[in-house]
This record gives C-alpha cells, structure tokens and sequence, in this order.
C-alpha cells in the first residue's frame, strides 16, 4: 500500500514539473554580488493566457517575430523600470545580454527571454552592505522570484535575504572581507 502511495505522489509531482504557468508573467531573477559589482540573470516566461500582452510589448512591430532591435529595446526597457541601490547609492544595471525565444514557443508558455546585466560600482570595503532592488516591470501580470546565488569572488559572502510577499522588492546583505593576511 505505502508503495502505491508513494507512486502516486511522484507521478504527481512529474506531471507538476512538466506544467507551466498560464495566466501569469514568471519573472525569475539570481543576483550574484561582487565587491565592485552586481550580476543579474533574469528569465521571464509568459503564461499563454498573458502572452499576448506581453508580446505587444517586445513585438513592437507586430510581425510575429522577436528581432534583435527588439529584444535588446525590451531589455532595456525592463532594465529601466527595475531600481538597485548598494549602500544607499544608486547603481545602474548594464545589459550585457539577451535572448527570446521564437514565439512559437513563447505562446505555447513554454519560451523564455533571458536577460544578463551587471552593475558597476565603487569597490566596497571590508565589512556588511546592502543592495536593495526593486522590480516595476509589467506589474498587472507578473509574479516573481528573487534569489540570490553564491558569490565567484571569495571575499564576498551572502548573510542574509529579504523579500516583500510579491518579491518586487528585495534586499540582499552581504559581506567583504580583506583576502590579504
């Protein structure tokens, strides 16, 4: 009995995994903090109930297709509407790069447009900062996740994440420490 049980429950879980959202924008974004820099990855993936507003904005000729004019005008207009600041300063996120999928499979829900960026900013000094972002890209149909992901650079370690229940806003402490001895 317990072996049938267990065998419903991941039959279950592996038709879960194969669904997709339908009537939302998932918004996924890792942040990965440096000492002179933040790093983001984003993926956005429409639903099918919610993607023709959304192709309405990176399709903005209408063609049916995602061209590279469009998909780094759409990168740069998410980029725009999110705000990042580290220690109460400002910094502002450069693309470095982006792709669509074909909208084919962005209408099927199953496309992603992945987005990479980094911000700059002064070095920081050893001890605890804080980078807060906020996110105000097509608030009506998203939801979102925001995580943080391990540091490359061995000085900086993450302490501690904060979200807001939407996840739009999102704080990150982190930690710089001296490497020298």
């Amino acid at each position: 009995m317990n072996r049938v049980l267990l065998l419903l429950v991941l039959l279950g879980c592996l038709q879960e995994a194969r669904a997709h959202r339908l009537d939302e924008c998932l918004q996924a974004t890792r942040v990965r903090p440096g000492t002179n820099h933040v790093e983001l990855s984003i993926e956005i993936t429409p639903g099918v109930e919610v993607v023709r507003e959304f192709l309405a904005v990176i399709d903005r000729d209408g063609d049916g297709a995602i061209s590279a004019k469009e998909e780094s005008a759409y990168a740069m207009r998410l980029l725009g509407e999110l705000s990042a600041t580290v220690d109460e300063q400002t910094v502002k996120a450069e693309l470095l790069a982006v792709s669509a999928a074909p909208v084919a499979r962005l209408r099927e829900g199953t496309g992603v447009v992945r987005i990479r960026a980094r911000a700059e900013f002064a070095p920081r000094p050893d001890g605890r900062h804080r980078l807060a972002l906020i996110n105000r890209h097509l608030p009506s149909i998203s939801v979102h996740l925001v995580n943080a992901v391990k540091p490359t650079d061995p000085a900086v370690s993450i302490r501690k994440q904060t979200r807001d229940e939407q996840q739009t806003r999102y704080q990150l402490e982190f930690d710089v420490r001296s490497l020298r001895e």
